[in-house]
């Protein structure tokens, strides 16, 4: 009796596994994808015009932070405050090291839930010792795009960690808004 009580047991576990994925498999096939843009109209004349400024760096555009910053203490907890999130530009060295991060902020930066978000991502990337560059406008002319690379080069070069970059100043002309030097 106990033998065919454990077999009929084991058929029905079998039967209920089989069925079980054969459910998430049919799910799988009302899965549907689009492609996206990977910028925006605005990104792309502002990557247009980095590339003017800036021909000795080299430009990556919408970059997980994942793959620029590393956790030292934390953990998992402290990968989870970034792991989701982007950064709009980054500019490296010709040999492709990190320099700084650009981020190009439109009316959308204005909420009190965007503003938080931007402090935490300008926190973390002042602790990874990245120099971050934030402009409210495309408009902003070539020479000062110039200059505030020479800016976070110099900061780089000279081992400023996050806790000697200057937080963001409020003294910079309208339109443009650094944080991190």
């Amino acid at each position: 009796m106990k033998p065919l009580f454990f077999l009929i047991l084991a058929r029905v576990l079998v039967l209920a596994v089989a069925a079980a994925s054969r459910g998430r498999r049919q799910r799988g096939t009302n899965f549907a994808y689009a492609r996206r843009q990977l910028m925006t109209e605005r990104e792309v004349g502002f990557f247009h015009k980095l590339k003017e400024s800036l021909p000795q760096s080299h430009l990556f555009a919408q970059v997980s932070m994942s793959a620029i910053v590393d956790v030292k203490r934390g953990g998992l907890a402290a990968r989870g405050r970034f792991s989701q999130k982007y950064v709009d530009f980054v500019v490296c060295s010709p040999n492709c090291r990190v320099l700084y991060v650009i981020e190009l902020d439109d009316k959308s930066h204005n909420s009190a839930a965007a503003q938080k978000a931007d402090a935490v991502k300008n926190e973390i990337l002042l602790a990874a010792g990245i120099p971050i560059k934030r402009y409210s406008s495309v408009k902003v002319d070539e020479a000062t795009l110039a200059r505030d690379s020479q800016e976070a080069i110099m900061a780089v070069a000279a081992g400023a960690g996050g806790a000697k970059l200057r937080q963001p100043s409020a003294e910079k002309p309208a339109g443009v808004r650094i944080d991190g030097l």
